[in-house]
């Protein structure tokens, strides 16, 4: 006789975009922080950290440049607008 074990068993949303923002609710705004750029929802909480060192510096070292750090979160901000607009399509 075999048992199979089964784990714990996990829900998932049936909107990932409604769960997201219901715990990170929108809009959500980048941050200009000394060495980097930070992610807010609405509520000012924050979701996201994106550190940079000056342009000079950066390169070599695999740390993002400012330009890099500015465009991740940039992009990261656009997140429930993109997985809205997945949903539609």
């Amino acid at each position: 006789m075999t048992v199979s074990r089964v784990g714990p068993k996990w829900r998932r949303p049936a909107k990932a975009e409604e769960s997201m923002t219901s715990r990170f609710p929108v809009p959500w705004r980048i941050v200009e922080l000394p060495n980097g750029f930070a992610v807010e929802d609405a509520t000012g909480k924050q979701i996201g950290l994106f550190y940079c060192w000056a342009p000079d510096s950066a390169g070599h070292t695999g740390i993002m440049t400012m330009d890099e750090a500015r465009q991740m979160a940039a992009d990261f901000a656009r997140l429930p607008e993109l997985l809205k607009q997945d949903e539609t399509a």
